[in-house]
Formats: structure tokens, sequence, C-alpha cells
């Protein structure tokens, strides 16, 4: 709608029949281009953030579909976009409760300006000790980094992938995002609720 706008994209997935979330805000970083900002969005997904984030997982997950919401300065309806994709890893998978991080780092430091996207449908092969391969760790920081800067889109919509803060509904451009080596363990049905 306008710049400095708030949007979420809502990714959801499935891995061994579980439904697996994850959650991203952007910034409108400028006043509108041609068409809807939720079109523009999907265009930015697919094209920058999808292929990064198959390569990190295993074929046994597969998005679903994106949905696209302005949050602020109001809330709208999500637009639902079709996406089933796989992932492209071929390597036995570590169970749906296995998870990386990939952190997220925006100004002021803190709990305001961190964020993080929790991955799963990890690849076995590259899993030793409860740790990445040092390959696998290098393919969680460049799909960290596809989230910094600015993308001016052909539509000429421009956004920051952003870390929003619940506590002063406030988003903040990503500065920083760098993968984890430690594997953890999620105790939840619903997994990987970025930020």
């Amino acid at each position: 709608m306008a710049k400095d706008d708030i949007y979420e994209t809502t990714v959801r997935q499935t891995f061994a029949g579980q439904n697996i979330v994850n959650v991203h805000h952007f910034l409108q970083s400028r006043v509108d281009g041609s068409g809807k900002a939720e079109d523009a969005l999907d265009f930015l997904w697919n094209n920058i953030f999808k292929q990064a984030h198959l390569e990190i997982c295993t074929g046994d997950l597969t998005i679903v579909d994106i949905s696209i919401r302005r949050i602020k300065p109001t809330q709208t309806q999500p637009t639902v976009y079709p996406v089933g994709a796989a992932g492209l890893i071929m390597s036995n998978t570590l169970p749906p409760q296995c998870t990386v991080l990939v952190r997220q780092f925006a100004e002021p430091a803190g709990r305001k300006g961190t964020g993080s996207v929790k991955i799963c449908a990890l690849p076995g092969d590259e899993i030793f000790e409860g740790r990445v391969s040092e390959s696998y760790l290098t393919l969680l920081n460049t799909y960290g980094s596809k989230f910094l800067g600015e993308v001016v889109l052909p539509s000429a919509y421009a956004f920051y992938s952003a870390v929003y803060s619940q506590i002063d509904k406030v988003a903040r451009p990503i500065l920083k995002g760098v993968g984890s080596a430690r594997v953890r363990t999620v105790h939840s049905r619903q997994i990987g609720v970025g930020i």
C-alpha cells in the first residue's frame, strides 16, 4: 500500500505428515509499484528465497504454499499462492523435530532485533555428532545472506527482509543472517515458526 507498510509471509510446508510453518516479515521501502504488493512479494519469494530454501532441505520436505498479508498499518486478509516444490538434497533425512537455526540480526541488538528461521528435513549425511558439516553450514549461511539488503523488483516495489518485534510492532531490516552449526530438538507439533 505504501512506504513503511509491513507484510507477513507464511511458508507452509509438509514433512513426515506434519505441517511446518516459517514466518517471514518484509518492510516496504518505497512507494507502491505497479500491481499488488502481495503479488510482488510472491515474485520476490519465488525468485530469491524459494531456491535457497529448497537447497538446504531433503526431498522429503514439500513447500505447499505461501500466504501473504499486510499486518501494518492495518491488517488484510491473506492471499495464498500455491508452490508445490520439494527439497533438493538427496540424503537420508533426520526426524522432523531435528532443526537448525538461521539467525537474523537487526538493530538494535537484543530481543527486538533478533529473529530466526528453523530449518528441518535435514540431510543425515551432513550431520556429525549433533553438528552440521562445514559444507552444509556454508549452505545455511548462503541462505541467511539472501535476507540482506533492499530488493527492488521489476514491478518497482521494493522491500527489506525484516525482523518484526512483537514488543513494539516495528519491522527492522535484517543486517546479518548466520547459520547455526548445532542441531536442535524442537518439542512442538508445529515447528519452524520463525521471525
